[in-house]
This record gives C-alpha cells, sequence and structure tokens, in this order.
C-alpha cells in the first residue's frame, strides 16, 4: 500500500478529488504548508465545492486522518487475512514497507508527521489521532491471539505486549527513517520483533 494512494475513483465528484488532492499534498508537502488554494487549484474544484463538504482547514485535516487511518488500517487487515501465520505476515509488511521507502513512496508514519506539525491545534486533532492508535491496536491484539497465541493461557496478555512493541518499534524506525534516510532500522525491527514474538512463546 501506497501511504498517500489515491483511493477513490470518482473524478466527477469533487469531495473525492479533494481528498484525493489531500492525501498526496499533506503526506509530501505537510498539512502545514499546503494551502486549501492549493489543493483546489491541483483538484481542479471551485471554493464554493470545498465550503459545501469542510467547514474550513481544521475540518478537513480531521477527514484526512480519518481516511489516513481506514487506508492503514484496511491494508493492514488485508495483509493479516492473507498471511495466517505472524512470521510471514511480520517479514511481508517490512518487506512491502522497505520496497516503498526505495521507490520514494513511504516518507515516515503520516500520523506522527501530521501531530508533529500541528502542536497548537493539538486539542483539534487529538481525538482522530488517538482513535487510530486504538484501532491499530484492536486490529493487531486480534490477530495475534489466533494467529501467534491461540493454544496460549495469557493469549490476551501477550498480544497486548507483542502489538504495544510492534507499534513502538514501527514508530521509531520510522521516525529514524525521516531524520536519517536510512532503512537499517526496518530490517532492525523485522529482525528484533521476530525474535521478542519467539520468545513470547516459551
Amino acid at each position: 500500500m501506497d501511504i498517500a494512494q489515491t483511493v477513490l475513483d470518482n473524478s466527477d465528484n469533487p469531495r473525492e478529488r479533494i481528498m484525493n488532492t489531500s492525501l498526496d499534498l499533506l503526506y509530501r508537502k505537510s498539512y502545514t504548508e499546503t494551502t486549501i488554494a492549493e489543493i483546489l487549484e491541483v483538484s481542479q474544484t471551485f471554493k464554493k465545492s470545498f465550503y459545501r463538504y469542510f467547514s474550513d482547514k481544521q475540518d478537513l485535516g480531521k477527514e484526512y486522518l480519518r481516511l489516513q487511518g481506514k487506508l492503514f488500517l484496511n491494508y493492514l487487515i488485508a495483509l493479516t487475512d492473507k498471511h495466517p501465520d505472524f512470521f510471514d505476515f511480520w517479514q511481508s509488511w517490512i518487506s512491502a514497507l522497505m520496497r516503498q521507502i526505495e521507490r520514494k513512496k513511504y516518507l515516515g508514519c503520516p500520523f506522527a508527521a501530521f501531530a508533529i506539525q500541528t502542536p497548537r491545534e493539538k486539542d483539534i486533532f487529538q481525538a482522530e489521532l488517538e482513535n487510530f492508535i486504538k484501532e491499530w491496536k484492536r486490529v493487531l491484539e486480534k490477530y495475534l491471539r489466533v494467529s501467534l497465541y491461540a493454544e496460549h493461557n495469557d493469549a490476551e496478555a501477550l498480544a497486548k505486549q507483542i502489538s504495544d512493541q510492534i507499534i513502538i518499534q514501527f514508530e521509531g524506525a520510522s521516525a529514524l527513517l525521516v531524520l536519517t534516510g536510512d532503512v537499517k532500522y526496518f530490517r532492525r525491527i523485522r529482525d528484533d520483533v521476530a525474535f521478542l514474538a519467539r520468545q513470547s512463546l516459551k
């Protein structure tokens, strides 16, 4: 999955054109540096159409976060469905991310980037950001309970522990990718998380 991919196909719908353009510009350029005028120009949408769907830029920002979250989680669920074995899933996910990094498609976590860009608007966007993390944990925990700990007495506790490690290490590797441009941190978490998961089974 490309984080900033086009997901809405109806080019005749102004709202969908706005969201497609926002997925690209707000991720690649940033929320703070992208203007409504720029979104309208790139999406070839009239100003009155924008305000028919969004009250202001912050309203658009909330919808951007919700749509990014839907994209991310839908991809994650599809990947877990494809790989019932956790270790196959983990290898596949990190390998796909590394390919995206090489193609300059993955530029770091869009949610962390958005939060860093909007410290003065934290209260406005916090609910969307927290909901994404909550749903990410829920999807991982549900999958881990079945794929890794189906026969373990402490399945729930272990699933929570490993899901936390996945999120922490994923976000850390993404931040270090932004700082250094080096993909090696994803290679490191590929091995580290697999090791932790195997250790948890003992």
